[in-house]
């Protein structure tokens, strides 16, 4: 009788020990489209500036806006870091055409994020529509 009841208590507080762990950080909804740009001129003066600069990190209450970046671009954004951190990245990513910009519209809950919530939103992100897999360096 005694080792049934033990069993059990310790499967409860095992449950209970998965459940209390933090849950990873995702937005509830959204959205990666390839960038719109009105025209091939538009694109040329647009794509001069590099394709891993950083805009900044648009963020309206529980909203988040990114217009016309790349995936290196997102990258410097979600990890903070500078784009000499960043390789492996293949060369079809880095070179300067259209189908490597991209509109990142998302959304996550009531509360209002801030910079380092919508960072960490934005590395699951990456880890889901890109299968994105970092290792990191000392």
């Amino acid at each position: 009788m005694r080792r049934t009841i033990a069993g059990v208590s310790l499967a409860v507080f095992i449950s209970h020990m998965a459940f209390a762990q933090p849950a990873t950080p995702a937005f509830e909804v959204a959205s990666i489209r390839p960038a719109s740009f009105p025209n091939d001129s538009y694109f040329l003066g647009f794509s001069s500036a590099g394709t891993c600069g950083v805009p900044p990190l648009a963020i309206s209450g529980n909203r988040v806006t990114l217009s016309k970046v790349t995936l290196c671009t997102l990258i410097r954004i979600a990890y903070n870091v500078p784009d000499y951190r960043i390789s492996g990245l293949p060369n079809a990513l880095t070179t300067a055409d259209q189908s490597n910009y991209f509109d990142v519209r998302a959304e996550a809950g009531e509360a209002t994020l801030t910079q380092d919530q919508s960072r960490a939103m934005l590395q699951t992100l990456l880890a889901g529509r890109f299968q994105l897999k970092l290792h990191r360096m000392s």
